[in-house]
């Protein structure tokens, strides 16, 4: 598998701005001197608007697709509802990026093995987790890792 990083960095996106975007994902992110946030998708304009209020640097976007034609993406963390997983995880693999999120991988059987086989087609990961258990690793694994990716 390919992973290529710019500029030294991983470049991700975080996908939704709900609690565990902001309380687990978002200061894994900032604190790691191997990430870079890209941008973040988000549609709620309460949610952008606050967040906007601390991090006017961040990049917010709309939409997934305006994201895809405007930056260039190693990863993406997708922290959205769990019915919109699937849809999310196909595009971003589609696109031939690795995908982070919490579990569930799906919602159905028949779409986690329709993911896993598009993922090898693909040649991306599609990592699920649960991020209780191992958030304070959650980077330290890309880190490790990135010279296999």
């Amino acid at each position: 598998m390919q992973f290529q990083k710019s500029n030294t960095k991983f470049k991700v996106a975080i996908l939704g701005l709900g609690h565990q975007a902001l309380e687990d994902y978002l200061p894994a992110v900032l604190a790691s001197k191997d990430v870079y946030l890209s941008g973040i998708v988000e549609i709620d304009e309460e949610k952008i608007s606050l967040f906007q209020k601390e991090h006017k640097e961040i990049p917010i976007y709309k939409s997934f697709d305006h994201l895809l034609k405007d930056q260039k993406i190693n990863f993406v963390i997708i922290t959205l509802p769990h019915y919109l997983h699937y849809d999310a995880t196909k595009k971003t693999i589609q696109n031939k990026i690795h995908v982070l999120k919490e579990k569930p991988m799906a919602i159905s059987l028949n779409q986690a093995k329709e993911l896993k086989k598009l993922a090898e087609k693909k040649q991306c990961s599609n990592c699920s987790y649960n991020a209780k258990k191992v958030q304070s690793y959650l980077f330290n694994i890309y880190a490790v890792n990135r010279q296999n990716w």
